[in-house]
């Protein structure tokens, strides 16, 4: 199911790296500064399977962020971070970050 429809609605592509589920009119969505790093791929790809097999995931524990997995390493930080800190406190503030 996409996780962004209310009332749920079948979804048709996953972010492999966020583990986010999209539909077609959500796809848009996904957030356009890990475009290049992270694999979106259709659900009704066959090679689908060959990248059902996650990494462990850990997500974010701040406030409004319970779905975003952690995913960068904040330097000035000393921790890894969600797209949501990244793009709300990371950037804002200048700091130096190390994508997966």
């Amino acid at each position: 199911n996409c996780d962004f429809c209310e009332p749920k609605c079948a979804a048709q592509y996953k972010c492999v790296d966020c583990d986010t589920f999209y539909c077609d009119n959500h796809k848009s969505f996904h957030p356009k500064e890990f475009n290049s790093i992270h694999q979106l791929v259709s659900l009704n790809d066959p090679q689908f399977e060959s990248h059902s097999i996650s990494p462990i995931i850990i997500k974010c524990d701040e406030k409004g962020h319970k779905k975003q997995i952690l995913n960068t390493f904040c330097d000035d930080c000393d921790k890894l971070i969600c797209g949501e800190c990244l793009i709300n406190n990371c950037y804002q503030k200048g700091q130096s970050v190390i994508n997966s």
